[in-house]
């Protein structure tokens, strides 16, 4: 957000459901990760997020499911 590129912000992906009343029945959308497993080992995220980060870069052991 604050470099100003919004390619990447998921909450553009809502601006084209119209508000057609003041009180709105929100939300029109809603979206859910169902898991804690991770297979990706981004470099900006840690082993909180991502099973593999914890087991290959922290050497922790996995988290519950």
């Amino acid at each position: 957000m604050a470099s100003g590129d919004l390619h990447g912000v998921t909450a553009k992906h809502f601006d084209h459901y119209e508000v057609e009343e003041m009180d709105p029945p929100w939300p029109q959308v809603m979206e859910f990760s169902l898991s804690n497993t991770c297979n990706l080992e981004c470099i900006m995220c840690n082993g909180a997020s991502s099973s593999l980060i914890r087991s290959r870069r922290e050497k922790l052991p996995p988290l519950p499911r």
